[in-house]
């Protein structure tokens, strides 16, 4: 037996308005280990599937291609099941939960639904508020301030920050690279080199490749899926530190990675996103392996996490004067442009392209246009920037800063909410800051400042999560930009190139391997 999912829409709703039954929402990914043991045992047990089907609309959702619905609906986890009215109202919710706990937990709620139909129509108390900005003007303190935030809540013992689970944080890394560039300060590069040593605990020993994270403190018991972005952010760490610090051992660490996702993720347009979580199969010996099937890869397209791996791969081939690397990420470039850039990007590619209007998306391939252009001084990338921006600012910023998606009609219940989260205002403000200064056009830095303005009253309660957010303030402050004069070709304009600081610092962001309009010192 099978429960009968719907996809989510209008129609659902409707359904479930005309019957007066309460919605059941799943929410999981095709990464998703407990998604799949949830699957196999409570979503696949005669007695609940009954009960779903009779009482219930079952709705079920891919995290991965509505990311909108992820960020609104999960209850801090995944598989996240939710209970919602028939105006996609949340009721209650939960995580994973065994079938007999689950069986009960819905027969409870279908009778008290029953009982209080119409209070239980009624919507949330009101529209979710949004900060007020903190500063009149972009604070050249809030680097400083966040930087502490880090210095406090660093792990001394284990690395990284917090306790557990342990998962990488990119962008705190490339604060802390940034403020041994800028300081000299030794304590900095060491808490970055201690957190991607103790990483080494999510590396695939026998095939490659990191883990999502680790369920211990001492990041030795990783949770086995394996996500694109998550080895997209690792590599460009791992790449930074080698060249600031010269360690082989991150070296090999970038290689590794990048030979993961040659061999498993990389596919005929751009990169797959994700390969399962089957604990059994890496806990095998590496001789074992070859004998059994491989977890699935998730072979979607999504513009977000190529557009990072994309930068990714760019890096690397400056650092490693790699051109095979190089060549990849502007293939993977041009087949998104050409196959999934419709005024916006659209969100993921499985033969033909849909989910129009997500600002990771957009603002993800900005940047990632901008780092083709500066590395090959094509003016197409900067052209597609420049049309990605347009996008952006006509249709997710207004006075507050930018929102996470476009509003769509047929919106209902919590996607009638506008978001505006950290981590993409922070991109989007570094990104419009270089495509000021690549474009040479003062209209993008107002753009930018608007995005630092607008999370300026929120940004403290981040934590190290706020990284990216200090990296774009120091970056719209001081639009450093170096010029390296030559062609690409020649091997001493390749030394030099390499020589710049890394993607996280004001002065890499705006380098170029030919002249270029200044802006600042």
């Amino acid at each position: 037996m099978e429960i009968s999912w719907r996809p989510w829409g209008s129609e659902a709703f409707g359904e479930a308005m005309k019957e007066k039954k309460p919605v059941l929402l799943y929410l999981g990914a095709a990464w998703c280990h407990w998604c799949h043991v949830m699957d196999k045992t409570s979503f696949s047990d005669p007695d609940v599937v009954k009960l779903i089907d009779a009482k219930f609309i079952p709705i079920k959702v891919d995290i991965d291609r509505r990311p909108d619905i992820r960020d609104r609906y999960n209850f801090g986890g995944f598989p996240t099941i939710a209970v919602l009215n028939e105006k996609a109202h949340v009721l209650t919710g939960t995580m994973f939960i065994p079938a007999r706990q689950l069986e009960s937990m819905l027969r409870e709620i279908h009778k008290i639904y029953t009982e209080k139909h119409e209070q239980m129509q009624l919507a949330p108390l009101g529209e979710r508020k949004h900060p007020e900005p903190g500063m009149d003007k972009v604070d050249e303190n809030i680097m400083p301030f966040v930087t502490s935030l880090l210095v406090n809540g660093f792990d001394r013992e284990m690395g990284g920050f917090g306790k557990e689970p342990k998962f990488p944080a990119p962008g705190a890394i490339s604060l802390l690279l940034l403020n041994h560039a800028r300081t000299g300060e030794p304590r900095y590069l060491e808490m970055a080199r201690s957190t991607l040593d103790a990483m080494k605990g999510l590396l695939d020993d026998a095939e490659g490749g990191l883990y999502r994270y680790s369920m211990t403190r001492d990041w030795k018991t990783p949770r086995h899926e394996k996500m694109l972005d998550t080895n997209a952010g690792a590599l460009m760490n791992y790449l930074d530190i080698y060249a600031m610090a010269g360690d082989a051992e991150h070296k090999r660490m970038a290689q590794r990675i990048m030979d993961y996702v040659d061999s498993t993720l990389r596919g005929e347009g751009g990169f797959s996103n994700s390969q399962d979580a089957d604990e059994e199969y890496y806990k095998l010996p590496a001789a074992d392996r070859k004998r059994r099937k491989a977890p699935t890869v998730d072979k979607t397209i999504y513009a977000d996490a190529n557009a990072k791996m994309v930068s990714a791969y760019l890096r690397a081939s400056a650092v490693l004067d790699d051109a095979k690397r190089r060549d990849i990420a502007l293939k993977c470039l041009d087949f998104m442009m050409t196959n999934m850039f419709k005024e916006g990007m659209l969100h993921a590619y499985d033969g033909k392209a849909d989910g129009p209007g997500f600002a990771a998306d957009n603002v993800s391939c900005m940047k990632a246009c901008l780092d083709a252009y500066e590395h090959t001084a094509d003016m197409k990338h900067l052209i597609y920037a420049e049309k990605l921006a347009a996008f952006v600012a006509r249709n997710l910023v207004d006075k507050h800063g930018l929102h996470d998606r476009v509003a769509r009609k047929d919106d209902i219940g919590e996607l009638k909410s506008v978001r505006r989260p950290l981590e993409e205002n922070a991109m989007a403000a570094d990104a419009f800051t270089s495509l000021a200064i690549l474009a040479g056009n003062d209209k993008y830095m107002k753009t930018a400042e608007t995005m630092l303005l607008g999370m300026s009253g929120a940004f403290e309660v981040y934590g190290h999560l706020a990284a990216s957010y200090a990296i774009a303030a120091d970056h719209y402050l001081y639009p450093l930009k170096v010029i390296v004069i030559g062609k690409a070709s020649e091997q001493k304009t390749k030394r030099l190139w390499q020589g710049c600081p890394g993607p996280s610092t004001p002065a890499k962001t705006c380098c170029s391997w030919t002249r270029r309009r200044t802006r600042g010192g």
